[in-house]
């Protein structure tokens, strides 16, 4: 399986406070990666680094070949990389249509991808008018993981999807999670360990900004004393 997306020994700063010090990991082209830790580990500012938003100072960023480390946010977005932030950021005061729209990179995106969003996220298209500002939790992430799926993204970042999300919720990300992996390679931040164990492949486990442990997740599912030495219960 060829790779995605390689980092290799990324050093990445935050004013003065040295975050990530030489995190590597590799995503092969369509699998579910989760990248797990606990907080403060360094997984936000790593997804971050990777997209442009908080550039790394050293190492490599290579996606689909090409290197794209040092390069604005909007070009390494061109290139087909959708990032879907902690805490979703969705605009609150716009429409949910207006929220998709604006996630277009080419004019006639969402016309184009609205059937695969609105399958994924029914409740999306029965709520189409409503602003973003008066969902639910759950349904504000729907749409956050939406508007990264209007663009024609190759590469999909997602930060904490789960968090603080009802169960039935969840499980309704899970699915669509799966569902996105036939069609895109993604890289997963997740606190919960139980979802991120459903979805990924593989697993890289960031412990105070280094790479600690990596493997297969079918391996980690087993070893409850590396859950909890990195992890914490799970």
């Amino acid at each position: 399986m060829s790779t995605m997306l390689s980092v290799q020994g990324i050093q990445t700063f935050i004013g003065q406070h040295h975050i990530l010090e030489g995190v590597s990991l590799e995503v092969p082209r369509g699998s579910i990666i989760a990248l797990l830790g606990r907080n403060g580990a360094g997984k936000t500012t790593t997804l971050r680094s990777i997209i442009g938003l908080t550039p790394p100072r050293e190492g490599v960023v290579v996606f689909d070949g090409a290197e794209i480390q040092g390069r604005p946010a909007y070009e390494i977005a061109q290139l087909g990389v959708g990032y879907v932030p902690e805490h979703r950021a969705i605009f609150r005061d716009l429409s949910v249509e207006e929220n998709l729209r604006l996630a277009e990179r080419r004019r006639g995106d969402l016309a184009r991808r609205g059937d695969l969003v609105f399958e994924l996220f029914p409740d999306l298209k029965r709520l189409i008018n409503h602003a973003g500002g008066k969902l639910s939790g759950g349904q504000q992430q729907m749409l956050a993981i939406a508007r990264a799926l209007v663009p024609d993204n190759r590469l999909l970042l997602v930060d904490e999807p789960s968090e603080g999300l009802a169960p039935i919720i969840v499980e309704q990300i899970v699915v669509a999670l799966r569902r996105l992996a036939k069609d895109m390679t993604v890289l997963l931040v997740e606190q919960n360990f139980h979802m991120a164990a459903q979805l990924a492949d593989r697993y890289y486990i960031l412990d105070d900004g280094h790479t600690a442990h990596a493997g297969l997740m079918a391996d980690l599912v087993k070893d409850q004393a590396l859950i909890t030495k990195y992890l914490g219960a799970a």
